[in-house]
């Protein structure tokens, strides 16, 4: 691989980790967990960052869903030989739109994956899915949580 798609490939893993449904809070899908999150506090735009290991609007559900993204990010950079002080900014953002789209599965939001290298070039990733806002009645929680805890 190139070097200059090595922070791009690492955005996509990240983006990867992050969107899958092993990043969960208490067991159940993080980001049905950060969708309710961010209509009981009014927001549609949710920010993790990575390097300083905050989330934005703050809650300390999150704080064990922090700690296994940062274990995933260092996990990217790692298996591309990227060294951590070459990485100045980490950030993922996740926008929640309330409308619907194609999937039955929810409501359309739109995440981005930044990596911003010690150059301050900006390399990202983006995805888009669906998922409904948290609701225990409707979700199976997983048994063991394996990502946030």
């Amino acid at each position: 691989m190139t070097r200059s798609a090595i922070y791009p490939d690492a955005a996509r893993g990240l983006l990867g980790a992050f969107i899958g449904r092993n990043n969960d809070v208490g067991g159940y899908w993080a980001l049905g967990k950060l969708y309710a999150h961010a209509r009981r506090t009014g927001v549609s735009t949710v920010t993790v960052d990575l390097v300083q290991s905050t989330l934005s609007p703050p809650d300390s559900e999150f704080d064990g869903m922090l700690r296994w993204l940062r274990g995933k990010f260092a996990h990217q950079l790692i298996a591309r030989g990227i060294p951590v002080d070459r990485v100045s900014a980490a950030e993922i953002t996740v926008h929640f739109t309330g409308q619907k789209g194609d999937s039955p599965w929810g409501d359309v939001f739109e995440c981005r994956a930044t990596l911003v290298n010690n150059l301050g070039r900006a390399h990202s990733a983006s995805s888009k899915g669906a998922c409904w806002v948290h609701d225990p009645f409707r979700e199976r929680k997983r048994a063991i949580p394996y990502g946030g805890a």
